[in-house]
């Protein structure tokens, strides 16, 4: 594939979707080489998304900048947080079950704090990967939702993965 090199000896492909969940049949795609990083792509793939919908992508995805964008046109979005993202937790309900914490949080370091100004969600949850137990946190901007539907959405998008 000499469209798609990455490396000498090695070639990558990637695939970005919007799915329409109604007909369960691609509403947009993107496929290019796999040198770009998924952030740089994120604000073209959401952009025909309209206010109560929702966007379900993998942590490499997260571009505070993108994600304030999508809340402030009222979408709602669900990722995986990142192990190195810096935040003060503001509340801090009880939680139960396999749901370990539940917690609303703010950014900290300057620059994300400056893209992503409000309150979001970090949900730290045991989910089952491969039939194993694994702890995982997820962050969201949707504060309503049950924490329970937030790791089950999230894991909704694999089995959508799967499939492509």
């Amino acid at each position: 594939m000499d469209w798609a090199k990455h490396r000498r000896r090695k070639a990558a492909a990637k695939l970005h979707m919007r799915l329409n969940l109604q007909s369960f049949l691609p509403a947009f795609a993107v496929v290019e080489e796999g040198s770009h990083h998924d952030s740089s792509r994120m604000a073209r793939l959401c952009a025909g998304l309209s206010a109560g919908e929702i966007a379900n992508f993998d942590k490499a995805y997260v571009h505070f900048a993108n994600l304030f964008d999508l809340h402030l046109r009222e979408i709602f979005w669900v990722t995986r947080a990142k192990e190195n993202m810096r935040y003060h937790v503001c509340k801090k309900p009880k939680v139960s079950g396999n749901i370990l914490r539940d917690d609303e949080v703010t950014l900290r370091s300057a620059g994300p704090k400056r893209d992503y100004p409000q309150r979001m969600r970090r949900i730290l949850a045991i989910v089952e990967v491969d039939g194993k137990q694994v702890e995982m946190a997820f962050l969201t901007n949707n504060l309503e939702w049950a924490a329970s539907s937030i790791c089950e959405l999230y894991q909704s998008r694999w089995g959508i993965e799967v499939f492509f």
